[in-house]
């Protein structure tokens, strides 16, 4: 059934800068520590109000577009940054409309005017690519002083990666302090068709195929293929939260690289193969939704690899049977390739 009802939605611009240090999370990028790092953001967001389900369950988050510019404190080799990126900010506290604290999750791409170089910039060996994916989690404090202004304080942890695409790919870790300024438009009115929310209260089987490439070793080295097959089992924890457990086949050619290292012998490409049993979550934003995987592998010839391997991603759910994802695998704290795929709900 369809019903016509009233909404709001709250514009807003805001303005923000930053201060914080490269956290070294390899003994090789200490040399990259030099001074304080620093950067500037603008940005345009949108809380909206009306009855979608899903955005009366989170509070309803702000929604919005950020463009930062930072300065990675040592020009000569690691130079600047620009990202783009759409982010989220779930909040925890409101009080009187005026006080709020919120979770912010953001995620996108970053351009760097210095990468790694073998003859001109062999020092860069955190970032190798121009392009680079951008990734932060933050907490963000704000007050609402006027009828349109708020200030904000804030901390946010922050990653760029290319996720082996090419190699020197150790990324960059970065914790910021921020404070910024937000203005907001006055909220205006209109009517809306109330729709129905995917249903999200019911157990799911779900097949997922992925793939995707990698580089290994040393820097300009082959691309080497790789693909998954994954069968995931998940039940409703709240509305939109949910939990499981998955079985991941994986297939990794740049294995055979590792192979040839430590002298492993090897029959049949079937070796490069890879199986493992994880423990899921997924929180879901009506067709988007964020997952989450942390597994052990019970079959895995490849000893370079730790036994213990995770997945964070997206999903964008086209029907209620069908999705396309796409996500980052890693091991620890080191990044192994992103893959692309689709599901299929059973």
């Amino acid at each position: 059934m369809v019903s016509a009802d009233s909404t709001s939605t709250t514009h807003s611009i805001g303005f923000r800068i930053s201060s914080g240090i490269l956290i070294p999370h390899e003994r090789s990028l200490k040399p990259l520590k030099k001074g304080n790092i620093k950067s500037f953001e603008l940005s345009y967001s949108l809380i909206k109000y009306d009855s979608k389900a899903w955005r009366s369950f989170y509070n309803h988050p702000e929604v919005g577009v950020s463009y930062m510019f930072m300065d990675l404190g040592y020009q000569e080799v690691l130079g600047y940054s620009h990202s783009i990126y759409p982010y989220i900010e779930f909040p925890i506290i409101k009080h009187n409309r005026s006080l709020a604290l919120g979770f912010k999750v953001a995620l996108g791409l970053s351009y760097f005017t210095k990468m790694y170089d073998s003859i001109s910039n062999r020092s860069n060996i955190a970032i190798s690519t121009p392009i680079n994916m951008y990734a932060s989690l933050g907490l963000n404090l704000s007050y609402r002083f006027a009828d349109k202004v708020s200030a904000n304080v804030g901390v946010n942890a922050s990653h760029f990666s290319n996720s082996s695409i090419k190699k020197p790919n150790y990324g960059l870790n970065i914790p910021l302090l921020n404070i910024g300024f937000n203005y907001n438009f006055n909220s205006n009115a209109r009517t809306f068709s109330k729709t129905r929310d995917f249903d999200t209260e019911k157990t799911e089987w779900l097949i997922i195929i992925t793939g995707g490439v990698k580089e290994t070793k040393d820097p300009g080295g082959s691309k080497y293929g790789i693909g998954s097959f994954s069968v995931e089992y998940s039940k409703p924890f709240k509305t939109f939260l949910r939990y499981g457990a998955s079985f991941d086949y994986m297939y990794d050619g740049s294995t055979f690289v590792h192979f040839r290292e430590d002298s492993v012998p090897y029959h049949s490409r079937f070796k490069a193969s890879k199986a493992g049993i994880s423990l899921l979550g997924e929180m879901s934003l009506y067709r988007l939704s964020a997952f989450g995987n942390l597994g052990i592998y019970i079959y895995n010839y490849d000893k370079q690899l730790s036994a213990i391997y995770q997945k964070v991603g997206l999903r964008y759910r086209i029907t209620e049977s069908i999705h396309t994802q796409i996500a980052l695998k890693t091991h620890l704290n080191v990044a192994d390739y992103f893959e692309f795929g689709v599901g299929l709900r059973l």
